[in-house]
């Protein structure tokens, strides 16, 4: 729930510009992690919904 929050948060201060995006690649990949953590739990979720 808190990282679902957090990234609600990221999207909220990217669209005000208030985070800047660097080209870094470490950042990028932070990112990507970040992303496919939230996509985990969203499909975990719904499966355990689903086939429970």
């Amino acid at each position: 729930m808190f990282v679902m929050r957090f990234g609600i948060i990221q999207i909220r201060q990217y669209k005000q510009g208030k985070t800047k995006i660097k080209k870094k690649l470490p950042e990028q990949i932070a990112f990507g992690i970040f992303f496919i953590i939230i996509l985990g739990l969203i499909i975990y979720s719904v499966n355990d919904l689903l086939f429970s």
